[in-house]
């Protein structure tokens, strides 16, 4: 793991691609017949999205000073981010809002709306769908939100400064390098406990603060998991049998606890299958070079909703899976321009 000869982005691309699927069924209201066990497996994408980020950004978090730890983390997720928002406002809410009224382009009936397409650029600027609708773009498919993935993005961000900040304090008291996955495990430890009497509820994240500390709790300690993961890597061995011990122990956990407690618990385990897989899955360079994951991410839900949306304007009924296959096609497109044009350059000039 001390080098890019790895499947880590292949194994983003997937999850990414996991989190559109998990979503599809409920823009066209297609039932899903997919089996328990692989809808469980679509919703554990999240969660190893953070147990590799808290891998990756713990090793980013102890190479680099605080100023150029954050200046990183910024330029990865934020320009990205809202660039996405311009492109739901200026594009596909306005080919939205062009289909439902049915009289060609009326733009300052569009601007006029409310929440106008201003209001939406503005009150998401924090990472955070504050304001997640424009007008009555979403209205001829009964939606609430341009992009219901975008939640996650305030905690991640949240768990870059959580660990830098953790690891910058523990760094000045002295603490050995050999004793710091000590102290993160018992942060870890301390989590799940708090967990365990405040359990994450179901669905996304509501304004309130006891809510938005539930939630920031439970996905911190899933991200600890790979941290703690990097900080003894020197000590992991790959091993078939380690493999199949880890997948045992998640499964078993799994079927017995609640999600959201059992992807805490599994976190470490889950790191450890991860890796696994990304040093012995063959990864074509394309990939190991070109991280399209992210903008997979977050363009696959305002993607689907367009599709959706047009479809339900021409009174068209699509199957699922083609459904799923042209979102698939254009929320790669999307994700491909946002990588090559504006992710890849940036994150050149901040290296």
């Amino acid at each position: 793991m001390n080098n890019r000869d790895n499947s880590l982005n292949l194994l983003r691309l997937f999850f990414a691609s996991f989190v559109l699927m998990m979503h599809t069924f409920g823009f066209i209201n297609a039932k899903n017949n997919l089996p328990d066990a692989f809808n469980y497996l679509l919703n554990l994408a999240v969660p190893c999205f953070f147990v590799v980020s808290g891998y990756l950004i713990t090793a980013s978090a102890l190479k680099n000073d605080l100023k150029t730890f954050f200046k990183k983390r910024f330029a990865r997720i934020y320009p990205a981010y809202f660039v996405c928002l311009l492109v739901t406002a200026l594009i596909f809410a306005l080919i939205s809002y062009t289909l439902v009224i049915g009289r060609g382009i009326d733009l300052l009936g569009y601007i006029s709306q409310n929440p106008s397409p201003l209001q939406f650029l503005i009150y998401n600027l924090p990472l955070f769908m504050i304001c997640p609708q424009i007008g009555t773009t979403l209205s001829v498919i009964n939606g609430n939100t341009w992009n219901g993935s975008a939640w996650t993005l305030i905690f991640e961000f949240g768990c870059y400064i959580a660990i830098a900040l953790i690891l910058t304090i523990l760094t000045r008291l002295k603490i050995k390098k050999e004793n710091l996955s000590k102290v993160v495990f018992i942060v870890y430890l301390s989590l799940i406990i708090f967990s365990l009497f405040y359990p994450r509820p179901e669905g996304i994240p509501q304004r309130n603060l006891m809510n938005l500390i539930v939630f920031a709790v439970n996905l911190f300690s899933v991200f600890l998991g790979g941290s703690i993961i990097y900080l003894i890597k020197e000590k992991i061995i790959f091993d078939w049998k380690y493999l199949i011990l880890s997948v045992i122990f998640c499964v078993l956990i799994m079927s017995i606890l609640p999600y959201s407690l059992a992807i805490e618990i599994c976190a470490i385990p889950m790191t450890y299958i991860i890796l696994f897989i990304s040093v012995t899955l063959k990864s074509p360079k394309f990939i190991q070079e070109n991280d399209i994951s992210y903008g997979v991410y977050i363009y696959a839900w305002p993607v689907q909703t367009l599709i959706a949306i047009i479809l339900a304007v021409y009174g068209i009924i699509c199957n699922v899976w083609i459904y799923t296959f042209i979102c698939f096609i254009v929320t790669g497109i999307f994700a491909s321009l946002s990588w090559f044009l504006l992710e890849k350059p940036i994150l050149k000039k901040v290296r």
